[in-house]
């Protein structure tokens, strides 16, 4: 799994991958986590009761993005 995400760094030199899934979505979420991206939870996105994920992970600095640029309105996954 983690030679098909260092491609777009490795190959195309791209600086971050972006990936959106819901909230609900517990693997995909365990995925993430594991290739080492920060992931942040928006509320309501998906609609009501539903928040959407945002993951995402940089060549520059490891996998783990700056946590430290997060909105206040938006929270930090800890799942």
């Amino acid at each position: 799994m983690n030679v098909i995400f260092r491609y777009p760094f490795d190959q195309i030199g791209c600086r971050a991958v972006v990936a959106r899934h819901s909230e609900q979505n517990t693997r995909v979420i365990r995925i993430w986590r594991a290739l080492g991206a920060t992931q942040t939870k928006i509320p309501e996105l998906r609609g009501p009761n539903e928040a959407e994920v945002v993951a995402v992970l940089t060549a520059t600095l490891g996998g783990k993005a700056n946590s430290g640029n997060v909105s206040p309105n938006l929270a930090q996954l800890n799942v």
